[in-house]
């Protein structure tokens, strides 16, 4: 990649960044539509595209490897994603479950053993795609991959703390 092409990816990232950072003052709309709100699969779509740019700016991978580490990442990612979102669908039974007035001990036990398959589902799936990354990539690239997803991911938690932490503008206040 040469200096040109950094430059104009380093400042479509930082576009992209304000972008979202204004988008993720929506970012309750998450809870209410159940993922179908066409906002957040937008800025789904521009987190993913962001998080393909850092690694791109990071890596700089060939076309070879770039062609076959981001399908394996997507693919991961997509899972990871099933299986949280059917943790917090185990989680909000678990809540009503204890909440009730007499909690049902057995609903609650399965519950908790559905918790504890999904966590060692999820753990499985880090092993496996672990084993994936460190066949693909040399020992540089897969460290350097591990800290770039982690500071972006650092990020964007960041970006939506201070959504939330914003006054929604369209509330009038005296």
């Amino acid at each position: 990649m040469n200096s040109t092409q950094r430059l104009i990816l380093i400042t479509s990232l930082w576009i992209s960044m304000i972008s979202l950072l204004t988008y993720a003052q929506d970012i309750e709309r998450v809870d209410a539509s159940g993922g179908d709100d066409p906002l957040v699969r937008k800025v789904e779509q521009r987190v993913e595209m962001l998080r393909k740019w850092r690694i791109l700016e990071e890596l700089d991978p060939d076309e070879a490897l770039a062609d076959a580490l981001f399908p394996l990442l997507s693919q991961f990612s997509r899972r990871e994603h099933e299986l949280a979102e059917h943790r917090g669908e185990l989680m909000r039974e678990l809540v009503f479950a204890v909440r009730e007035h007499h909690a049902d001990v057995r609903r609650c036990e399965e519950i908790l053993d559905a918790l504890h398959m999904n966590e060692k589902e999820r753990c499985r799936l880090m092993e496996e795609k672990e084993e994936e990354l460190s066949a693909l990539l040399n020992v540089e690239q897969h460290a350097r991959l591990v800290v770039v997803l982690e500071e972006f991911n650092q990020e964007v938690r960041e970006l939506i703390h201070q959504a939330r932490r914003r006054p929604d503008p369209s509330v009038r206040r005296p």
